[in-house]
């Protein structure tokens, strides 16, 4: 009897033992971030940091009577665009205005948010959609 419930005993340690290292496989290689989001730049950085291939294609300063700017970047040659504003409530309100408007997409719309940005990726790729929930978590209003 003894010796069963070492061996129950052991088999439960290497069991959780083995969940542990999976996860942690799991996680490794995907680098996020904790921080504030405050500019593109900052985007930028946690897409290349996982592995993407990022060109700017269109870059603007935020406009005073906007309180956003609006960015057009290529991430794995797919066009992202990418909203800084000037605080998180204009984020917030800015993304739910374009999500609720009556704007006909060519694509599925997958809207992110996080701080001061604010995403818009018109598209279905997985591979994408999971880097972007990286920079800014889940998609928001799908």
């Amino acid at each position: 009897m003894k010796n069963k419930k070492t061996s129950t005993f052991k088999n439960i340690i290497l069991l959780l033992i083995l969940i542990l290292i999976l996860s942690s496989c799991a996680t490794k290689g995907s680098k996020n971030t904790e921080k504030d989001l405050d500019n593109l730049d900052q985007v930028l950085e946690i897409l290349r940091e996982n592995g993407a291939d990022i060109n700017i294609k269109e870059r603007e300063k935020i406009q005073p009577h906007l309180n956003y700017s609006k960015n057009f970047i290529t991430v794995n040659e797919e066009t992202v665009q990418v909203y800084e504003c000037t605080d998180s409530n204009t984020a917030q309100k800015e993304l739910k205005n374009i999500a609720n408007s009556a704007i006909n997409w060519n694509s599925t719309p997958n809207y992110f948010q996080k701080d001061k940005i604010f995403i818009i990726y018109i598209g279905k790729t997985d591979s994408l959609i999971n880097l972007l929930k990286l920079v800014a978590g889940e998609p928001q209003y799908n």
